[in-house]
């Protein structure tokens, strides 16, 4: 049979099958029909059988796809149950129904099995192409892997080959370097190597070779591979960026001993100029300490003296310094003269300078957001006639007020009442004790600030013996400033505050002595920086003239400082004195004419421009235009000089005598051939305290990086969290400062054997404090004076205070930042407007107090604490405070002395007896806690002794506590209406 009549075979056999499904389900209802009508019937089992064998069929010749579809057809033709008897007989009784529903079966299930075999053969078409594309994938890595391979041994045989024939090279080089290292460059310009060396190779094979001479000769094998590099550095003049704590004083003194040891050039071809002579005895000190026994050291100077040596002037040199103020006593011989010949006129600028700035106000407006205030801040912060630096016009407005109406008050006087602790604006003492209370909020639309503000709201409105006044910037907006002052004194009679308003005299022979000290300070500083620009009296004025809507004050004042200068010069030429800004720009002229030879030192140190050949400046970041004069005149006279200048931009904090940042950052430009290194590895500071330092000067230059394995640590102590022991309250009534501040200090004399240094942004401590010692204690030298009475002798000599412009240099185990506020940093002179013919400006000054926040920073070698003595730190520790951990007051030890300790004694309910409690025993009032309260000596005291002398308060609740308040006494009971509870 041929395959044709095979598939017919088949094909009839299922379709016969399929028939035969449907009739044997006819045959079953037909007999469930005759067996109703009592009748006979084939069994079920024999029609079953009949069914299987068909099925049966179908599995045999149908493929799977075919017969699952099939087998699903049937089921889907096949008769309910619920059929009623002799249905589906009937429904199929027509042989050619059952014919055409059997082929419509096979012909689905023909389709299905077309379908099924179409998606196989996709699938196996899909798999047969996804591993030829794994198997050429496979392939292609394994090529990829053989061709890395190869590449990775030719590159190792090309490493090793260029090892091989770099170490050649390299021991030509070193024969070189170690022969003529200073003609090593030219050299190797000529040096035929093929291509195998690189400039860079060659530098890196320098810097090795001054590291190891280092480790070799000055057996100083910490000197990394930055500080070689920059000695290495000979034939370009070199600005060399030094973070702090990264050993610029090391790096210059060792590039000086290099050139003088091994590239044996003479001492009197080096030169090393600082600007102090701290500095200059530092460097010759380790100069001579490297150097053989009885080697002549390089020429180690300031500028001052480099120019005066080489100028000699026949005047008296006037200069102030630690030893001596003679520049400053012939300033004031000027202006004491002046004081008396034109006293009006100095009265005018310094009243003015005291309370004119309303006109710029207006002009400005006092509606400000939070970011305006802040911004400008710096702007308003002002002097007032009491003394005080405040944050806003309208503190000034208001100490003002009170000023010239005689009323006594004290600014940001500490005030702590009921666990609530702060300092208010303003505190009107009557009989010294607070009367008034006055807040004035400048800040409108920020809700941080407006929740302090409903805070202390709350707390005045449950004290019954201080009134409290508070004021906003829309008040002097419509009022006024006349209006305004007139509501103060409506509201200090209200409180019955007695006033009057004091005339112009008595207000000027009230801070007479403070403001002609003001205005001698700030004359003495306004010549010193016309001497350092070079400017002439009519350079002044022409100045002056250029300033735009300069205030009254401003102009008043700057005529003054121009006559002063020009009285200093006519007396300079007169009396024969020169001071060393003159000598400078003198010799600076003189040496472009000719003059290059100096003597010093009595004779014993002779020098001449022309040999030199390498010149070292320090503290580059300091120069100024003065000093760039001078510079540029000796490279004149030694035209073949190599120049190194050594500083730090993030460490320029001397604007204010005259040093601009740009000679730093303009140099490569001032110095076209010049090259730049950077020494960026702290290794003064713990890990945290150089992080600390980065985030304050975040986004200005390269950061520093720490060598130290020790992290440091880092604190926040905020005075408003502070709450003083009764006997820090006793001892320093009024003052939370001075408390607060003695336990951070013996927390770090405990913490270290090292030092303990607190950094003040001024020469004054900027918090009230109450010492019963005058104003002096206010002083840092009398502050310091008076902390270092509250500990031993050993430990007192560890603290130093001292301001944060004459720490830098300087390094301590445990700093202290103590005013790290918004009011400090940054802190804009009053005197600011009065300088801006020298080029300061707000954004300026500024940025210098940012570097100066930085300088105090990075002071600490192992530990750091910002003390925040108001509300708001200072924005320069911005990401600083995610990094630090807040100061826990109550683990530190109260820092007062054991003799000082007190316990102090209450009496309840006191007040039919308050009057002997007052008078025979001093007792005050806490309207807080409604109790009877004194201070009595912890050492000695005798409890039944005063339930003895206290015996006519009778069944009153008397109790004694420490310093911790712990109870340690107790006696009698409370009252209730008179009677014992």
């Amino acid at each position: 049979m041929d395959d044709a009549a095979a598939d017919q075979d088949v094909n009839k056999r299922v379709l016969m099958a399929v028939i035969h499904i449907i009739e044997a389900w006819m045959e079953r209802d037909r007999g469930a029909l005759a067996r109703i009508n009592g009748g006979a019937s084939r069994p079920d089992s024999v029609l079953g059988e009949k069914s299987k064998r068909a099925y049966s069929v179908l599995k045999q010749y149908l493929p799977s796809h075919a017969h699952a579809n099939l087998v699903a057809g049937i089921a889907g033709i096949a008769p309910r149950a619920t059929a009623g008897v002799g249905e589906t007989a009937r429904r199929w009784a027509r042989p050619e129904d059952r014919v055409r529903v059997a082929r419509a079966l096979l012909a689905s299930a023909a389709r299905a099995q077309s379908a099924a075999e179409e998606r196989e053969e996709r699938a196996r078409i899909a798999a047969e192409l996804e591993a030829a594309r794994l198997a050429a994938e496979a392939e292609r890595l394994a090529a990829e892997e053989a061709r890395r391979a190869a590449e990775a041994e030719s590159e190792a045989r090309r490493r090793a080959e260029r090892a091989r024939v770099l170490a050649r090279y390299r021991g030509e080089a070193d024969a070189e370097l170690r022969r003529d290292f200073l003609g090593a460059d030219a050299w190797f310009d000529s040096w035929d190597t093929g291509g195998h060396v690189a400039r860079s190779d060659f530098e890196d094979w320098k810097a090795a070779f001054v590291q190891n001479w280092a480790r070799e000769v000055l057996h100083d094998d910490k000197f990394d591979i930055q500080q070689a590099r920059a000695v290495s550095t000979t034939s370009h003049d070199l600005r060399l960026v030094a973070r702090a704590g990264s050993g610029k004083t090391r790096t210059i003194v060792t590039r000086a001993l290099f050139l003088q040891l091994h590239c044996r050039v003479d001492p009197g071809g080096i030169l090393l100029v600082a600007f102090n002579r701290k500095a200059v005895e530092e460097i010759s000190k380790r100069l001579g300490e490297a150097l053989p026994k009885g080697a002549r050291l390089p020429h180690v100077v300031t500028f001052h003296a480099l120019a005066y040596a080489l100028l000699r002037p026949e005047e008296e040199l006037v200069f102030d310094d630690s030893e001596s103020l003679a520049q400053s006593r012939k300033v004031q011989a000027v202006v004491n003269d002046l004081i008396v010949e034109r006293k009006d006129d100095v009265r005018r600028a310094m009243l003015g300078h005291f309370t004119d700035d309303w006109k710029r106000i207006q002009q400005r407006g006092l509606h400000m957001s939070r970011e305006e205030f802040f911004a400008s801040r710096a702007e308003v912060t002002r002097v007032t006639l009491g003394g005080e630096y405040v944050k806003s016009f309208g503190e000034r407005l208001i100490a003002n007020t009170l000023f010239e109406h005689g009323v006594e008050y004290k600014y940001e006087r500490n005030f702590t009442r009921g666990g609530f602790n702060y300092r208010p604006d303003f505190t009107v003492l009557v009989n010294w004790k607070p009367r008034v209370v006055i807040e004035y909020f400048g800040i409108t639309d920020d809700p941080q600030y407006q929740r302090n503000a409903d805070t202390k709201r709350e707390f005045w409105a449950q004290q019954s013996d201080v009134v409290f006044l508070e004021y906003d910037p829309s008040q002097i907006v419509s009022l006024g400033e006349e209006g305004f002052r007139d509501q103060v004194l409506a509201a200090l009679d209200h409180a019955e505050i007695p006033h009057r308003s004091l005339s112009e005299d008595e207000i000027w022979e009230r801070v007479r002595q403070r403001a002609i000290d003001t205005f001698s300070k700030t004359l003495r500083g306004f010549v010193n920086r016309a001497r350092q620009h070079n400017l002439s009296p009519d350079d002044i004025r022409q100045r002056m003239y250029a300033l735009q809507d300069p205030g009254d004050g401003v102009v008043a004042f700057l005529e003054l400082a121009g006559d002063v200068l020009e009285e200093y010069l006519n007396r300079a030429r007169r009396d024969g004195f020169e001071d060393f800004s003159g000598v400078m720009w003198r010799a600076a002229a003189e040496v472009r004419r000719g003059r290059a030879t100096w003597t010093r030192a009595g004779g014993k140190e002779h020098g001449d421009l022309r040999d030199l050949r390498f010149i070292h400046v320090d503290e580059f970041q300091d120069f100024s235009e003065m000093f760039m004069d001078f510079v540029q005149a000796i490279r004149v006279q030694a035209p073949g000089s190599s120049l190194c200048c050594v500083g730090d931009d993030w460490q320029a904090i001397n604007g204010f005598a005259g040093a601009d940042l740009r000679f730093f950052e303009n140099f490569e430009t001032d110095f076209p051939k010049a090259v730049t290194h950077q020494l960026v590895t702290n290794y003064r500071s713990g890990g945290r305290i150089v992080s600390a330092g980065n985030a304050v000067m975040d986004g200005f230059g390269e950061p520093a990086r720490s060598f130290q394995s020790r992290s440091g640590s880092i604190h926040i102590a905020r005075l408003t969290d502070f709450e003083p022991s009764p006997t820090e309250r006793h001892v320093f009534q009024g003052d939370v400062g001075t408390p607060a501040l003695l336990r951070l200090i013996k927390s770090g004399l405990n913490e270290t054997e090292g030092t303990v240094a607190v950094l003040f942004r001024r020469n004054t401590v900027p918090w009230f404090t109450n010492t019963g010692q005058g104003a002096f204690v206010r002083k840092l030298d009398g502050y310091l004076t008076h902390l270092r009475g509250h500990f031993s002798e050993d430990d007192g000599k560890r603290l130093e205070v001292t301001t944060s412009h004459k720490y830098k240099g300087r390094e301590s185990d445990f700093v202290i930042v103590a005013d790290a506020d918004k009011k400090s940093y940054p802190l804009i002179h009053p005197t600011v407007e009065l300088f801006e013919v020298f080029g300061d400006t707000v954004d300026s000054l500024t940025d210098a107090d940012r570097r100066l926040f930085y300088v105090a920073t990075t002071r600490a070698e192992s530990s750091l604490c910002y003390l925040v003595s108001s509300e708001d730190p200072s924005s320069f520790l911005g990401a600083v405070m995610a990094m630090a951990r807040p100061v826990d007051w109550r683990a530190l030890p109260i820092a007062v002395s054991d003799a000082d300790a007190q316990v102090e004694v209450r009496v309840y309910d006191g007040f039919e007896v308050r009057q002997r409690l007052k008078d025979e025993f001093g007792f005050q009032f806490d309207e807080s806690t409604k109790v009877w309260y004194v201070f009595r000596p912890a050492d000695g005291f005798d409890f039944r002794h005063i339930q003895q002398v206290l015996s006519f308060v009778g069944p009153r609740l008397i109790e004694v506590r420490d310093e911790t308040q712990r109870v340690i006494h107790r006696a009698g009971a409370r009252l209730e209406r008179g009677r014992p509870m």
